[in-house]
């Protein structure tokens, strides 16, 4: 009986050895190359010269992409990433009622399951018509459809020339309307502006005139602190990065001083990108050296990446002891200086327990108004993540905040209301929580 028992032991075994190399055997097909394929693209609707990457498999022999209406990008049209991705700019002519995107090889093509869309930006009107006039500092409004394409704006700076206002400073709601703020430089008069989108489109905006707010105000050069502390730059491993949050008010022209002590005999201090650490030429080939600081000014194809990525210092033979960004500003009249946006904590606070805590004094709060956002900048984020502001005087959850308060995985955030004034500028806001870092936090207008 025993011998029979082994004896169906080991069929038993060999039956279920045959079926897990079955199952890995499908399981492999499963995950094995798929082929010439497209898994998805981005963006799914597109303007002509608009930026887009392919992802999928068996790219290495594609020659050409195909776009609906038979428009044909060759493969020195676009940039093979990878076996699994392509960089292509869509072209013109794309068939207005869109369809399947296509790779092809010498043998064989592949479409995609999603059809790709074609955006057509309209522009239906405007928050002021003709003979009208605006304010400086005052927003603008744009109406229409699939405005998400519109990509600049220009008018006329104070000297009568060509100023731009680029896309990264609209105010967007959706795909139909966009809005962005006067510059306070604009040119006092009436004259008309333009748009522009990524497909080349120009729009005319309105003639209007443009003028000062009705309460007066004039220019004055202002000074604000981007970096305060002591860097030592003895090695190449050495860096200070200011973060783009420090420039979302600099302005072409704008200098940027940096203060510094223990200059060396290999003195040698470099502006640099924050993405790829290259030399950042714009800012170093008009850097000029004086006794104690350098500095260099801001031109205008180096804003947008300010505001977006910040500045990197890097070199050797010196420790930078301040960084200051000085530039002309509008002041209204009175002498009262325009909200901007302000940082109001810098100190990394490590919330791993229920211990953990963090008060901003009311003093931060002086000049918060109803509608500002208080914007908490976080990183290691985790699975415990709980998020908490508290009154100062009872460690209660501050339900105002709290009902509205908004998660991303970079920063959370809620709106300052009237409510809640007297309080924050009383005693201030705490937090508490678990499962986070607070870097920064901001109050933006």
């Amino acid at each position: 009986m025993k011998k029979i028992f082994k004896f169906f032991g080991l069929i038993l075994s060999m039956v279920l050895v045959g079926a897990l190399a079955s199952c890995n055997k499908e399981g492999g097909s499963e995950s094995a190359d798929l082929g010439l394929h497209i898994k998805v693209f981005f963006p799914t609707k597109v303007v002509a010269g608009q930026p887009m990457t392919i992802n999928g498999s068996g790219f290495s022999d594609v020659t050409e992409v195909v776009f609906p209406g038979g428009v044909t990008v060759a493969k020195s049209g676009f940039e093979l990433v990878s076996d699994e991705m392509i960089r292509v700019k869509a072209p013109a002519g794309i068939a207005a009622d869109g369809g399947p995107l296509t790779v092809r090889t010498a043998d064989e093509e592949a479409a995609s399951e999603v059809s790709l869309k074609v955006g057509n930006p309209v522009i239906s009107g405007f928050s002021k018509q003709a003979g009208e006039s605006v304010e400086f500092g005052e927003v603008f409004y744009i109406y229409g459809q699939d405005l998400e394409f519109l990509s600049s704006v220009e008018l006329l700076d104070a000297e009568g020339n060509t100023a731009v206002i680029p896309e990264s400073m609209f105010y967007r709601k959706g795909t139909s309307t966009v809005g962005y703020k006067i510059p306070m430089n604009t040119f006092e008069g009436t004259f008309p502006g333009k748009v522009k989108s990524l497909d080349g489109k120009t729009f005319d905006i309105p003639e209007l005139t443009y003028a000062p707010p009705a309460g007066g105000g004039h220019w004055e050069q202002k000074e604000f602190v981007l970096f305060e502390g002591e860097s030592v730059f003895d090695g190449w491993s050495a860096t200070l990065v200011i973060g783009p949050a420090k420039f979302v008010d600099v302005v072409e022209g704008a200098v940027i001083r940096v203060y510094y002590k223990d200059k060396g005999s290999d003195y040698l201090p470099i502006f640099k990108h924050v993405s790829d650490w290259n030399d950042w030429s714009a800012l170093q080939d008009i850097k000029k050296e004086y006794d104690g600081f350098f500095e260099t000014t801001v031109p205008a194809d180096a804003i947008d990446e300010l505001k977006s990525d910040g500045l990197r210092f890097q070199g050797l033979g010196f420790t930078i002891t301040s960084v200051i960004l000085s530039q002309n500003m509008w002041i209204d009249e009175g002498g009262e200086e325009p909200q901007k946006e302000e940082t109001i904590w810098d100190t990394e606070a490590v919330f791993d327990s229920w211990s953990a805590t963090i008060v901003i004094d009311a003093a931060k709060f002086a000049k918060a108004k109803d509608g500002n956002t208080i914007r908490v900048f976080i990183k290691d984020k985790g699975d415990d993540y709980n998020a908490i502001f508290k009154h100062v005087g009872d460690w209660n959850d501050w339900t105002e905040f709290q009902s509205i308060k908004k998660d991303t995985d970079e920063y959370f955030e809620s709106t300052v209301t009237e409510a809640v004034l007297e309080e924050l500028q009383s005693s201030g806001l705490r937090f508490q929580g678990l499962g986070f870092t607070i870097v920064e936090v901001h109050l933006i207008p």
